[in-house]
């Protein structure tokens, strides 16, 4: 339609952790590569990319004990609340008080080119919180689903 402007959703996975020790800078770059990883000085943002430039994902460190990884966990603890089957909830609503940190996975267009799939679940395995990638496009689509399901997910305008 002239004259209307589409907006681009932004697509979110989101892994939860247990830990807050960070993965060394150097171990994430070594297991994204041939991609490239930028970070700022207190690496609570990174990005991932092709050689080329071209942008796999941008990824955020949130410690949930204030400020946005609080609220987000405190979203998630709310949502488990009236979920089914129950026990799943209760197994889960105990995980969720253990969580730590969430990582948001922002997917940019470099993901799905590239092998950028490969290196984003290489770099999200490298905290031991991601599954084991399929080099079968529908599995990683199925996982990128279990992914959404299991850690939530978000979009944004």
């Amino acid at each position: 339609m002239p004259g209307t402007q589409t907006k681009k959703m932004a697509y979110y996975i989101r892994v939860l952790g247990t830990q807050l020790d960070r993965p060394p800078l150097e171990q994430l770059r070594e297991v994204a590569s041939p991609a490239l990883v930028e970070s700022t000085t207190d690496q609570s943002e990174l990005v991932l990319k092709h050689a080329s430039g071209q942008e796999i994902a941008i990824i955020e460190r949130n410690e949930t004990a204030e400020g946005l990884g609080a609220d987000e966990l405190a979203e998630f603890v709310e949502e488990v609340a009236e979920a089914a089957p129950t026990g799943a909830a209760v197994w889960l609503k105990n995980y969720l008080s253990k969580v730590k940190v969430i990582y948001a996975f922002q997917l940019l267009q470099g993901t799905d080119v590239e092998g950028g799939w490969e290196r984003l679940h290489a770099v999200m395995a490298t905290s031991g919180t991601a599954p084991k990638v399929s080099s079968n496009p529908t599995a990683k689509v199925s996982l990128m689903r279990r992914d959404i399901q299991l850690f939530g997910s978000s979009m944004k305008p």
